[in-house]
Parts: C-alpha cells; sequence; structure tokens
C-alpha cells in the first residue's frame, strides 16, 4: 500500500512539472538601441522591444549586447500585463565572423594567397632541382669517347638556352612570391586590427516574467556602458571684422563599445553616471 502512494505521488509530481515546463518559453531578442545619452565617460543605453508573452512564465534572453556593460546597472520594466519575477546577466563568446563580415573575408584572401605563394614555391624548388641536373650532367660524350667540337657547341648552347630559362623563370617567380608576401602581411595586420576591435565577448541580460493570461508587452531595458564618451570642441566663425563672432559648440564622440550606433537618438550630458545624487527635502519633526 505504501509502495503504491509513493508512485502515485511521483506520477503527480511528473505530471506537474511537464504542464509547468509547457506554460514557460523562452525568447532569444538582439534588441535595437532606441536611445543614447553619452556622459563625458561612459554612456546609457536604452532598448525598448515589443515581446509576445505566453501564459505563465516567460523567459526572456536579450542577447549580443556590449561586452562593457556595467552589469550592476541594468533595469528593466514592462508597459503591459505582466511581471518581473527576475533580471539577471550573463556573459557570451561568439566567433569573430559573426561580429564582423571583413573577418572572414580577410581569412578567406588571406587563404588564397598562401596557396598562391605555395604553388610558387613548388615551381622554384623544381627549377632548382632541374638546374642541379644540368650541373650534374654537364660532361658531354664521357671520358672513353670524347665529344666533338661540334657535339660541345650544340651541348653549350642547349645548357645556356635552359639555365637562361630557368633563371629567367626563377626570377620572376621571386618577384610574384615578393609581391603576395607585402600583400599578404597588409592583410594579416588588417585581421590583427579587427580581431583586437571586436571583442567576442558579448552580454546577455535574462529577464523572467509572468503574464497572468499571455499577450503583448513593451519591454525596456536600460543600462550603462563604459568604453565611450565624448568631449567639447568648439568653431569660431567670423564673417566680418564688423559683426560679432559666432561661436559654434560641437561635441567629439567616440564609441569603443564593440556596437554600432545606427540611426539612434544621442542625448549628450555632461554628468558623471558614477555619482548619484538626490535632491533635499525641507521638513520639520514635531
Amino acid at each position: 500500500m505504501k509502495t503504491s502512494n509513493y508512485s502515485l505521488i511521483c506520477v503527480s509530481l511528473f505530471i506537474a512539472t511537464s504542464m509547468v515546463a509547457q506554460q514557460e518559453q523562452e525568447l532569444h531578442l538582439t534588441p535595437e538601441i532606441k536611445n543614447v545619452t553619452v556622459f563625458l565617460n561612459g554612456a546609457e543605453i536604452k532598448h525598448s522591444e515589443p515581446v509576445t508573452l505566453k501564459k505563465g512564465n516567460n523567459k526572456i534572453v536579450f542577447d549580443k549586447l556590449s561586452a562593457y556593460m556595467d552589469v550592476k546597472s541594468v533595469q528593466a520594466s514592462i508597459v503591459g500585463d505582466a511581471d518581473i519575477l527576475s533580471v539577471s546577466s550573463e556573459s557570451n563568446y561568439l566567433t569573430a565572423e559573426k561580429l564582423d563580415p571583413r573577418i572572414k573575408e580577410l581569412k578567406d584572401s588571406i587563404d588564397l594567397f598562401n596557396s598562391e605563394i605555395s604553388a610558387i614555391n613548388n615551381e622554384l624548388d623544381a627549377n632548382s632541382t632541374e638546374k642541379y641536373m644540368l650541373s650534374v650532367n654537364e660532361n658531354v660524350g664521357g671520358k672513353q669517347t670524347p665529344a666533338s667540337l661540334l657535339e660541345l657547341d650544340k651541348a653549350a648552347e642547349y645548357f645556356h638556352k635552359k639555365v637562361l630559362e630557368i633563371n629567367t623563370s626563377t626570377a620572376k617567380l621571386t618577384k610574384e612570391k615578393g609581391t603576395l608576401s607585402d600583400q599578404l602581411t597588409l592583410l594579416n595586420a588588417q585581421l590583427t586590427a579587427l580581431n583586437y576591435k571586436n571583442n567576442t565577448e558579448r552580454k546577455e541580460i535574462i529577464v523572467v516574467v509572468n503574464s497572468p493570461a499571455g499577450g503583448h508587452v513593451t519591454v525596456n531595458l536600460r543600462y550603462l556602458v563604459s568604453n565611450t564618451g565624448w568631449e567639447p570642441s568648439y568653431d569660431l566663425v567670423v564673417t566680418d571684422i564688423t559683426q560679432p563672432i559666432v561661436l559654434k559648440y560641437k561635441a567629439r564622440v567616440y564609441n569603443n563599445t564593440g556596437i554600432d550606433w545606427k540611426n539612434v537618438v544621442l542625448t549628450f550630458s555632461t554628468a558623471d553616471p558614477s555619482m548619484s545624487a538626490s535632491r533635499p527635502y525641507l521638513g520639520y519633526s514635531a
């Protein structure tokens, strides 16, 4: 009887677990950057993504985010009928080719140049072998039957012609190899620079939400990133010595976060994101 009760409990737990698993949904999204507030040192990134939830728990993974994210600054909010249960972050490492298609193009070009250089080395080796064979077989006739002057003349002409062909071919191949080697060095330098620029680490933000009925919601994310900022610059414009000087205020922005900012609304701030402040409230105690 005890064994039957135990089996019944196990089956009930299995059914309950299966029902929970069916209610959970995992979504992977690469969110677009909507707004960026650039500070003198650092920036705040904002995303706003529409998401379709199923009834129950939903695990939303926002991937391919900047490796320079400050994970402690991550904030998430939802517009719609759903509750946030947890917000966490993880690191993911992607292949460099996925981050920049030019890396694959450079690698393909490098492989092609290496193949061409290898083929030239084979031809140079064949020329060297042929020239060596000519040098060890230059004796005409042998000791027992000395060659006539006519035979020697023909042999000399033959050896001269063959050696000249080999030397000409070797010089041409050596020049081609040098050109290919120079281009290969340049490609390797470009590949090294791209690999250095494209940090293969990417951050992920995992937001677990519960939706009582399912439906469409909007998830808002905001977080700080480093390796970016701006500095002021000024242009003085004088159209005429009798006219006032016009001062144009500009900003030089640098973005080394590993994520492109395309069609993004930029806001510049002189605030320090590492400092927090709140306005004081006046009051009295009885």
